[in-house]
């Protein structure tokens, strides 16, 4: 009980705190509704008692009911196109605002939160989520059906006591349909979530210019139309059942509203030729049982249907907004520093007994150019990613420059323009020129673009730039950002090696007083290094200059002979 009451409040959180005014403007909706619908109820009532007591239309005693009547149907229709109106305007608003919500959570998750499958379905489920419908369902239970029911069952009881306690067995079929179908609808969604982000992934290779494109040239068109066939068949298959046996349920159930309005169609019956009722009593009375059959049925198999397929991710919602999933957050309390230290740092996988970094104490001091380099899967991602905090280390210490800036070997092509591009590195700061000017400069991107608004997406009217501009590109976005310290993985990969001299040298140059991580496989540049690490199976091997390791460390000595080797 405490936590349905924790849910209510939470439910009613979400309502005012993300649009109170089309939240206030829905609850007032629903109660002009509520109360028309009992001027409705009142008005049929007493028209039929003014015909069963007069029988000329002439008489004003029949006509002025009638006129009521009407005026009310009118009304009813009025706010029924008001709550539709009020209803579309809600749904945009509560949409944005819950997408804005789980963005800003997320983007306080740590990375490896989203390398943990089971937290990956966890968010594609809340991703899913209907929350429009859920919160309309609920603000239409509280502030229409229930009250609705209750004047009826009320009214019905005025009538006759009998009527009145027989139709609140209109209401079980509710109730019960509810538990046994929400209980399906969570079993259900745990084994539906990974198929349908499946299914989702495949589709979305086909709208993705980058996918399409290797589809197309290994002409596998086929073999990925098969595997999103596939899982969309076993998505479409899941939700089937489902369906299936959330229909049977709604079929178990109408069917015994169906039962009870015969019932209660008996009673009246009954009561009429008994004389307890007259035709009248009996006819708005066959009126008012079926408007709360009609309420019934509608709760049950249409805006039951929403709740239905929303319940579990609306569930998994209500975790996620109260903080009540295990997930790792990035936290603010983190010293900043001026340089960066790693004191004995372990650090391994989730779900992993192996160390993939092992004992690492290093320092790099401001102003530093180190570059750290090794042979492939010797550690030096990992390494990369807990210099950003993207990991947390197992044991051991890590003292860090809040203030980076980064190329990843892996860096993104975002559909914006060139300039936003470029300055996205840096957003809370406004927009400088000069920074703009050296980063476009250094990676040479003035000798390719005239007009830095251009689109770099043939899909928005743009151009379809290169690898190696892309990786230019790259390259002026960790530049253009005024930071503390410069991460680059792998920066100048695309490029060949005059090209990449080129660069390189002019970055060293704007460099000059910054601190700069540079990881590396080309072992000609590492001698303009202040300091060098190598790293192998996790460990750091030797620390020092190029002169330093190539006199003392057989390894960088031949990692270094081997490359320069592959050039004679």
């Amino acid at each position: 009980m405490n936590k349905f009451f924790k849910n209510l409040k939470t439910i009613f959180e979400l309502l005012f705190k993300k649009s109170f005014f089309w939240s206030f403007t829905m609850i007032v909706t629903y109660l002009i509704q509520v109360a028309v619908s009992f001027l409705y109820v009142y008005s049929i009532d007493n028209f039929f008692q003014s015909i069963y007591k007069n029988y000329s239309i002439d008489n004003g005693k029949i006509l002025y009911p009638f006129l009521f009547f009407a005026v009310v149907v009118l009304l009813k229709h009025i706010t029924d196109g008001i709550n539709v109106f009020t209803i579309n305007s809600f749904n945009k608003k509560i949409m944005s605002e819950t997408k804005l919500t789980i963005i800003d959570k997320m983007n306080r998750f740590k990375y490896n939160n989203f390398e943990d499958v089971d937290k990956l379905n966890f968010i594609d489920s809340v991703k899913n989520v209907r929350m429009d419908s859920i919160l309309i369902f609920y603000l239409s239970m509280f502030f229409y059906y229930i009250p609705y029911s209750i004047f009826l069952i009320f009214y019905l009881y005025n009538i006759n006591y009998f009527v009145g306690i027989t139709s609140i067995f209109l209401l079980l079929p509710i109730l019960f349909s509810k538990i046994f179908q929400i209980k399906y609808s969570s079993h259900f969604e745990k084994n539906i979530v990974n198929v349908r982000r499946k299914s989702q992934m495949f589709m979305n290779y086909f709208f993705e210019i980058d996918t399409l494109r290797d589809i197309k040239s290994f002409c596998s068109e086929e073999y990925f139309i098969d595997l999103y066939k596939s899982y969309n068949e076993d998505y479409i298959d899941k939700k089937y059942k489902f369906q299936k046996k959330t229909l049977n349920m709604e079929i178990v159930f109408k069917g015994l509203v169906s039962v009870i309005f015969a019932v209660l169609l008996y009673i009246l019956v009954k009561l009429t030729l008994l004389k307890y009722i007259n035709a009248a009593t009996f006819s708005s009375s066959l009126v008012i049982i079926s408007e709360l059959v009609s309420s019934s049925v509608s709760l049950i198999i249409y805006d039951s249907v929403l709740l239905l397929e929303n319940y579990a991710p609306f569930k998994n919602y209500f975790k996620f907004y109260n903080d009540e999933v295990d997930f790792d957050y990035i936290s603010n309390n983190t010293e900043d520093s001026e340089i960066i230290s790693f004191s004995d740092v372990f650090f391994k996988y989730k779900n992993s007994d192996e160390e993939v970094i092992k004992n690492m104490s290093f320092c790099v001091n401001k102003g530093e150019k180190v570059a750290i380099i090794g042979k492939n899967g010797s550690g030096k991602s990992s390494l990369l990613k807990l210099l950003l905090g993207m990991y947390e280390e197992t044991s051991g210490d890590i003292q860090m420059i809040k203030n980076n800036s980064v190329v990843f070997q892996d860096y993104c092509r975002y559909k914006l323009n060139l300039k936003e591009n470029i300055i996205i590195s840096d957003t809370k700061s406004d927009f400088d020129s000069n920074r703009f000017d050296d980063a476009f400069e250094i990676t040479e991107l003035s000798k390719k673009f005239e007009d830095i608004d251009v689109e770099l997406s043939k899909e928005f009217s743009g151009v379809s730039p290169s690898g190696g501009t892309w990786n230019n590109i790259s390259i002026a976005r960790c530049i253009y950002k005024d930071a503390d310290i410069y991460f680059m993985d792998e920066p100048m990969a695309n490029f060949d090696s005059i090209k990449e001299k080129e660069i390189f040298d002019k970055l060293i140059k704007y460099f000059d007083d910054k601190t700069v991580i540079f990881i590396t496989h080309n072992l000609g540049i590492v001698k303009k290094f202040d300091k060098i690490i190598l790293i192998d199976s996790g460990e750091i091997k030797a620390i020092g200059n190029h002169k330093f390791l190539f006199e003392n460390c057989d390894l960088y000595k031949s990692l270094f002979e081997t490359q320069k080797n592959m050039y004679k």
